[in-house]
């Protein structure tokens, strides 16, 4: 057993969701400024940005990946597959930078899905939203990998299959369902007028 692992540096530093791996510990949460997560100092893009972390069964340092633009980003959900691959989803404003490239908002603040191999290297990440706030909160991974997501729109959404959706009314419920490579299979919406 361990305890007392500590992470950051000159900022904010908080983390939002942790999940297991066997005897390994993978979190994610948010940073302002620059943060240590173990492997040295590292600087984000501006307000808040994204962190991973994998941790070993005694709480050392395995791994950590970053990820953020000049606004805020935000985790909610952290899910991990069989193979030790996290998938992390929130919420940005702005825009994000990962490994793989930058995702722009819309207007407001949109929803981000991203996964990273079992070694901290991105994999992909993909967005939803439009002209107004968007976020995932929640997310599960089914049997064969795909992946269950779900949170909020307001107005018009890009990004879900068959097509955009639009809320009833201020801010509507959305889940949608994922493939293992973040392609949208379906989503639906959830509110009324009111």
């Amino acid at each position: 057993m361990w305890g007392g692992a500590a992470f950051g540096r000159t900022g904010e530093d908080g983390c939002s969701a942790v999940q297991a791996l066997g005897n390994k510990t993978i979190l994610t949460g948010w940073f302002t400024g620059s943060t240590n997560l173990g492997g040295g100092a590292q600087t984000g893009g501006g307000g808040s940005d994204t962190f991973v972390i994998k941790l070993d069964e005694q709480g050392k340092y395995m791994w950590s990946g970053i990820a953020g633009g000049s606004g805020k980003d935000e985790p909610y959900a952290l899910v991990v597959d069989t193979n030790g691959e996290p998938v992390v989803a929130g919420r940005f404003d702005i825009k994000t930078a990962f490994a793989g490239g930058t995702l722009s908002a819309k207007g407001g603040e949109d929803a981000f899905v991203t996964r990273f191999s079992d070694v901290g290297i991105h994999k992909w990440t993909v967005g939803f939203g439009g002209t107004a706030d968007d976020a995932v909160y929640s997310m599960v991974r089914f049997a064969n990998g795909d992946l269950g997501i779900a949170g909020m729109l307001q107005n018009t959404a890009d990004g879900f299959a068959p097509a955009p959706l639009t809320s009833a009314g201020l801010a509507d419920i959305v889940l949608a369902r994922l493939d293992p490579k973040g392609k949208s299979l379906w989503g639906k919406r959830f509110g009324g007028a009111a």
